[in-house]
């Protein structure tokens, strides 16, 4: 294999892991921030269910 050939496939490669190491990245954080908004949709939810039902403060 010519050293110019070696080259351009190692290059090519560092480019796939570099944008799949990003994708990876992107889809972690995008799952952090949906479970944040589930989980302030969730505590959101619960305290109107608090406020509209009192009893549930008593158990």
């Amino acid at each position: 294999m010519p050293l110019i050939e070696r080259h351009h496939a190692i290059t090519g490669l560092t480019a796939q892991t570099a944008v799949a190491d990003s994708k990876y990245a992107l889809t972690k954080v995008i799952n952090r921030v949906v479970s944040m908004n589930s989980l302030i949709h969730r505590i959101e939810h619960s305290s109107s269910v608090y406020l509209i039902n009192p009893v549930y403060i008593a158990h």
